[in-house]
């Protein structure tokens, strides 16, 4: 059967894996030839109104990292991944030019910085683009309601959702032979990575045999208790910088959990890693809702924010310098490593925002920054939720730092491996 597109494009994004790649997949069926690229985004690399690039060190690595991964599991399948270094705008057009691209295969965005270089792309070069939604646990078009009927608060979005408790079927393992393999003669590659690296594994590799370690270890049904923990790294998934790269997805994750449900009985904390998954969704839903607005200060509520921005405060809070132990301990881990848990994240977020009484968008910038398991929509979200202009349904989301100190650190271990006392 001939295919309907003769040349094709696949634009990989953070969805930087092979298995349960519907954008992959697509692109293969409907394809007699395809070319696979990567563009390391110069915007990157620019500073914001707060002097902050859009990624730090700890990500890009990270995203190296997932490169090299995919890089060689393509080259092991006869593919040669292109990846360059530039400006998206300017690059996927000219690289299509020069291939006699018909039509590119990516991963459908919803931030507003992404949506708009598409549109760039398609209004001004002709070039079809077929988005796949592919990064959700449930894709917008299977809620079952439009995305402008989605419920201000969660809660409600969750009941919804669970009224058709979806079915996750196993990850297919595509069959990347399937198709003529297009390889890019004509530009210079920018970025060369060295697939023999040491550190592939820190990608989709790496991701499937962690998540299969944390659901056969028994870790996933103690969850619920331990997923506040500052200490131990199996205290949480750790799937999130796996997530936020899309080293694997929202539904391969829910597959191996729902096989180890059905094998040993599912409980409070199985259900409890459905149940921070799918707040990840509903941010996504925020954000294809709502827009830009969520980048505003006053979000996605008409109140008018007051707070201001002291350079010498955030300055003192990115470091861990505050002088309130329990916020420093969180930001001096985030500042050495790249991570804070989640527990942690919440009160320095608070604290920022309610103690201080500051603006939170440079802070939110920050963990755009630093955080090696950025998400956009999940960290905008979290952060308008907690500065009360989100879909908090709470007025005034403020957290008692001494309670959660001694709630969450009672022995003050923690305090101390991070501030060395």
């Amino acid at each position: 059967m001939k295919k309907p597109y003769k040349r094709s494009l696949v634009w990989f994004s953070n969805n930087l894996r092979t298995q349960s790649n519907q954008v992959i997949q697509e692109a293969i069926i409907s394809s007699e030839s395809v070319l696979f690229v990567f563009i390391v985004d110069e915007i990157h690399e620019l500073k914001n109104d707060w002097g902050l690039s859009k990624m730090g060190p700890f990500r890009k690595k990270h995203q190296l990292d997932a490169l090299s991964n995919l890089k060689q599991s393509l080259l092991e399948n006869g593919i040669h991944l292109h990846i360059y270094s530039g400006n998206p705008t300017l690059l996927i057009p000219e690289i299509c030019k020069r291939n006699k691209i018909e039509t590119i295969f990516k991963q459908v965005d919803f931030a507003h910085d992404e949506i708009q270089d598409n549109e760039h792309i398609f209004n001004n070069s002709g070039i079809k683009i077929q988005y796949i939604d592919d990064n959700y646990l449930i894709p917008i078009h299977e809620l079952g309601f439009p995305l402008q009927k989605l419920p201000d608060v969660f809660t409600q979005f969750r009941i919804n959702v669970e009224k058709n408790m979806p079915v996750f079927n196993k990850p297919n393992l595509i069959q990347l032979s399937d198709c003529a393999v297009l390889t890019d003669e004509n530009m210079v590659e920018l970025i060369s990575i060295q697939s023999e690296t040491t550190e592939k594994l820190n990608g989709e590799t790496r991701a499937l045999s962690h998540l299969k370690t944390y659901i056969e270890s028994g870790h996933a049904r103690h969850y619920k208790e331990t997923r506040n923990g500052l200490i131990n790294d199996s205290d949480s998934t750790k799937l999130s910088p796996f997530l936020a790269m899309g080293c694997l997805n929202a539904k391969t994750v829910m597959h191996h959990v729902r096989e180890h449900e059905n094998e040993f009985g599912a409980n409070e904390s199985t259900y409890w890693i459905w149940f921070e998954l799918l707040w990840r969704d509903y941010f996504r839903n925020v954000s294809a809702k709502f827009g830009k607005r969520i980048f505003l200060k006053n979000g996605i509520k008409h109140q008018t924010n007051k707070k201001k921005f002291d350079p010498e405060l955030f300055k003192k809070w990115t470091l861990g310098e505050t002088g309130e132990d329990f916020v420093d301990a969180n930001m001096k881990e985030l500042l050495q490593t790249g991570w804070m848990s989640n527990r942690g994240r919440q009160n320095v977020a608070s604290y920022w925002i309610h103690d201080l009484n500051m603006d939170w968008r440079p802070a939110a910038s920050w963990f755009e920054h630093q955080l090696i398991d950025y998400d956009v929509y999940s960290n905008y979200g979290n952060w308008i939720y907690l500065a009360g202009v989100g879909n908090d349904p709470r007025p005034n989301r403020k957290f008692n730092i001494k309670k959660q100190a001694e709630q969450y650190d009672p022995q003050g271990e923690y305090v101390r491996k991070w501030l060395k006392k």
